[in-house]
């Protein structure tokens, strides 16, 4: 196991220094796993906020050189606002889950070998990354946005990339 933490200087290096993509290979699973971006207000639904807006363009000028073939998000309107802008330059639909259910095995099982992107909350993402694998991350706190973890799956082994995008 190998975990890597770094920075990218905000959204211009987004755009000019997208994570490396992994030899392509039948058993290389790679998970992109992102908490939602800045949202407007406390509430049931709240959508994001500006910077939450331009922090979900980030992730889609980081990822637009990535093979994405699926991509997650709870139902709630800031985790789908945070990738969907990512999904449409890959030309692909959000699909939905319910955080309470067992993606981590539903993305191994269905989707092993590719390379998928998933939105959940400060409290979900630590148990995606450690059901793929990686160790158990700590609970985002809730005033920090814009950490991308990148699961990368080859066979038994698995490394874990922590980075930081938008500003």
């Amino acid at each position: 196991m190998r975990t890597i933490f770094f920075a990218l200087p905000l959204i211009a290096a987004c755009a000019s220094s997208p994570p490396e993509a992994l030899p392509s290979s039948a058993s290389t699973t790679q998970v992109f796993v992102v908490r939602h971006a800045e949202k407007a207000a406390d509430g049931d639904d709240p959508p994001l906020t500006e910077q939450g807006l331009a922090r979900a363009q980030a992730l889609a000028v980081l990822l637009a050189d990535q093979p994405l073939t699926a991509v997650y998000s709870t139902p709630y309107e800031r985790t789908q606002q945070t990738v969907q802008p990512t999904a449409a330059a890959h030309g692909l639909t959000v699909e939905s889950y319910d955080p309470r259910s067992d993606l981590p095995a539903l993305i191994l099982e269905r989707h092993a070998g590719v390379t998928v992107l998933v939105a959940g909350h400060s409290n979900t993402v630590p148990s995606i990354v450690a059901g793929l694998g990686a160790p158990e991350q700590p609970e985002i706190p809730h005033e920090r946005y814009g950490d991308l973890y990148r699961v990368s799956r080859v066979g038994d082994e698995v490394d874990l990339v922590i980075e930081r995008y938008g500003d």
